[in-house]
C-alpha cells in the first residue's frame, strides 16, 4: 500500500497546475464562464492511439469499388435510354 502512495504522490509531482485557482463569474446563473481574458492556459495530454490505417484503407477501397460500380452502372442506363449498340459489353467490363 505504501508503494501505491508513492508512486502516485510520484505521479502528481510533475502534473502541478501553472494557472491560479480563480472562481467561475456568472451574468444569469445558468452561464458561467472563467475570466481568462488574454491570458489562457494550456492543457498538456498524453494518450495513446489505436493504429486503424488498415481499417480505414480497406474502407477507402470498398468506397472507391462502389463510386466506379455506380459511375458504370449509369453508364450501362445512359447507353440504354440512347439505345447506343453493345451495352451488354459495357456491363462486362463493369462486372468484371
Amino acid at each position: 500500500m505504501t508503494s501505491l502512495v508513492s508512486l502516485s504522490a510520484e505521479a502528481t509531482a510533475d502534473c502541478k497546475s501553472t494557472t491560479p485557482s480563480m472562481r467561475a463569474l456568472t451574468n444569469d446563473k445558468q452561464y458561467y464562464h472563467m475570466p481568462f481574458n488574454e491570458r489562457k492556459p494550456c492543457c498538456y495530454v498524453t494518450s495513446y492511439w489505436h493504429d486503424h490505417k488498415r481499417r480505414l484503407y480497406n474502407s477507402n477501397i470498398m468506397d472507391r469499388i462502389c463510386d466506379k460500380l455506380r459511375e458504370g452502372l449509369d453508364d450501362i442506363d445512359e447507353m440504354i435510354r440512347t439505345e447506343k449498340e453493345h451495352p451488354e459489353r459495357r456491363l462486362r467490363a463493369v462486372m468484371g
